[in-house]
């Protein structure tokens, strides 16, 4: 389970992310090194305050799935799938980080990609939701 860079990723404490969730500090901690394994209850809690899929947070491929990202302008052409690696800047798993980056960087955009399964990567724009 990827529990701890996930939140780290996110500037978040242990503190805060097991208020954010309803899990008990004592439990996340154990989460975060292996004690213990999340009920799926748990799981979705978890996902949900990461803004994450149970997916990515239980470290599955992003392939056949859908990621967004935050983007300045509807016409930039598609980036190829090397290009939106898990890592890389700006690459998003849940739509609602997406939209909050995209508020904070005055972005109107962002867009859906999904891996087609045969290379090919379909690119959507959306408006950015009110918040």
């Amino acid at each position: 389970m990827r529990l701890k860079r996930l939140r780290e990723e996110r500037g978040l404490t242990q503190e805060r992310l097991a208020k954010r969730s309803g899990v008990s500090h004592g439990y996340l901690a154990r989460l975060e090194i292996g004690m213990h394994d999340p009920s799926l209850s748990t799981l979705v809690k978890l996902a949900k305050a990461l803004c994450v899929s149970h997916g990515e947070l239980l470290g599955e491929s992003p392939m056949l799935m859908e990621w967004w990202r935050a983007e300045p302008d509807r016409d930039i052409p598609p980036k190829p799938l090397s290009s939106l690696a898990r890592n890389a800047p700006g690459s998003y798993f849940a739509r609602e980080e997406a939209e909050r980056t995209a508020r904070r960087l005055g972005y109107a955009i962002v867009a859906r990609y999904q891996d087609t399964g045969g290379g090919e990567v379909i690119r959507r724009g959306f408006t950015v939701r009110e918040a």
